[in-house]
């Protein structure tokens, strides 16, 4: 009985470090694609918050992110591939996972206005905001490990 329950955790263990890897490797690849095309993650960035400003008037909050786009975008490469290794590796497991499900709040609060938005550009930042909602549930999951 006590080994059959040994073998049960042990495979759920397994499957568990198998999907926070998997999670790992989207934040991961994410902050490799920012790099080796930082020209056009600045350009989309530059991109998104012009419509938003022009959308919204709101010039004061997005004109101060206009202003900051490299930092912006070298701290957001920072966060997703560091956290994204720690993920990877299991080490200081609930704190990568806070500051990931932190990162995609403010992500969301910041770019993905789908409501803003009409036809096919709503409905991509809607897939975007829910996907950003399903990884911060998977953060708070890998928080409670």
């Amino acid at each position: 009985m006590i080994l059959e329950t040994e073998k049960k955790m042990e495979k759920s263990r397994i499957i568990a470090g198998i999907g926070r890897i998997l999670i790992s490797l989207f934040f991961i690849v994410a902050g490799l694609t920012k790099i080796f095309d930082w020209q056009g993650s600045e350009a989309a960035m530059i991109r998104t918050l012009d419509e938003l400003a022009e959308m919204t008037g709101e010039g004061g909050f997005f004109s101060i992110l206009l202003g900051s786009v490299p930092i912006t975008l070298g701290v957001s490469i920072g966060i997703e591939l560091l956290c994204g290794v720690l993920l990877f590796s299991g080490a200081f497991l609930r704190t990568a996972a806070l500051i990931l499900a932190l990162y995609l709040a403010i992500d969301l609060i910041a770019f993905h206005h789908f409501w803003l938005f009409e036809g096919l550009k709503r409905d991509r930042e809607l897939l975007v905001f829910a996907k950003n909602l399903a990884l911060i549930g998977s953060m708070l999951v890998l928080m409670k490990k």
